[in-house]
């Protein structure tokens, strides 16, 4: 299939925008207990599922970049480690440090030492209390060292769909077996383990192999009914609960609909693009501004629409000022080599 090598889906980065705002949302209404109308309620619940777009659409993403080479040879494992590391690290070792300080133990320090290797998700029955929402962190750099096998398995289409349905199967045999009281330790977060996921990065690759050589050639009733789909099965689970085919369609719906779409207005704009840039330093930090927030005025006895404001200016204020310093620190660093390469020269 020819299709346009490197090529960037801005709409992707309104999925990830959109999906950590909603997990912060359902984060700011469970930590506050609000009382919201019942409507609302079950709208906002769920959204913490929206971890599974994340999943979805960081498979997608590094497909983007990086399948190609791997398939040509041209795949450079330093570069790719060595960007992974740089982006992730230093804001979660700023956060678990912050986290350490205030609550001072040899167990915090240990889990400090696991997080910031990034290897935690390795970890057997790893449950994290220092930056609790970092799981996300260690589950996604898991799969980051998995990567050249999840090219493997998705070099091949036939080989695609029996890695789905594999995983598939390891989802629900988790659910029914492995993750009973006999296997994981009690408070053993099941999202963490990458053979529960590995079926959304799976899809993920598969709707990276499938896509169209250009988008926006797909006619409008398509893009709606892609809409629909995501919409009632997001009410379904809102309503039911949580289903694993269910919460497939809805990534599968969103993600076809932002890769076939030509950059639709609500996906592609200002906001958007300016919340995918820090949207997973937004996600790391959200919690930590909700609980500085909490000890300087109660944020249970806030309007909840005021109280997420709150920590979504919060985190949006803090993820900026660090992307700041550590691009002036960067600056700084490399005038300083270049300043030692002259003299030695």
């Amino acid at each position: 299939m020819a299709v346009q090598k490197d090529k960037r889906y801005a709409s992707i980065d309104g999925l990830r925008s959109y999906a950590s705002i909603g997990i912060i949302s359902m984060h700011v209404m469970t930590n506050g207990q609000y009382a919201l109308p019942t409507p609302l309620s079950l709208l906002i619940s769920p959204m913490g599922e929206f971890v599974y777009l994340f999943m979805a659409v960081s498979a997608f993403s590094l497909c983007c970049g990086y399948y190609e080479q791997f398939i040509n040879g041209s795949f450079s494992i330093s570069s790719f480690y060595g960007r992974r590391f740089a982006r992730l690290v230093p804001f979660f070792a700023l956060l678990c440090l912050i986290d350490f300080i205030s609550h001072p133990s040899f167990d915090s320090l240990y889990e400090v030492f696991a997080n910031v290797t990034l290897c935690f998700g390795l970890l057997p029955n790893s449950s994290m209390s220092v930056v609790g929402v970092g799981w996300f962190i260690g589950l996604v750099f898991v799969f980051y060292i998995a990567f050249p096998f999840f090219c493997f398995l998705m070099g091949d289409k036939r080989r695609a769909w029996l890695a789905l349905a594999i995983a598939l199967i390891y989802n629900v045999v988790c659910r029914l077996y492995f993750f009973d009281a006999n296997h994981v330790v009690v408070g053993y977060d099941f999202r963490s383990n990458i053979l529960f996921c590995s079926v959304f990065f799976i899809v993920g690759g598969l709707v990276y192999l499938y896509r169209p050589a250009e988008a926006g050639r797909a006619a409008n009733s398509i893009r709606f009914l892609l809409l629909a789909v995501a919409a009632l099965s997001f009410a379904i689970v809102a309503v039911f609960g949580t289903n694993i085919l269910l919460l497939l369609l809805f990534v599968v719906a969103l993600l076809v609909y932002a890769v076939i779409s030509e950059e639709p207005s609500w996906l592609v704009n200002k906001f958007t693009i300016f919340v995918s840039g820090i949207s997973l330093e937004i996600y790391l930090c959200h919690m930590a501004v909700y609980r500085l927030l909490d000890k300087l005025l109660p944020m249970d006895q806030l309007p909840y629409a005021f109280a997420l404001f709150l920590v979504l200016v919060g985190a949006v204020a803090c993820s900026c000022a660090f992307k700041r310093l550590s691009r002036s620190l960067i600056s700084v660093l490399g005038d300083r080599c270049k300043n030692v390469a002259s003299i030695k020269g």
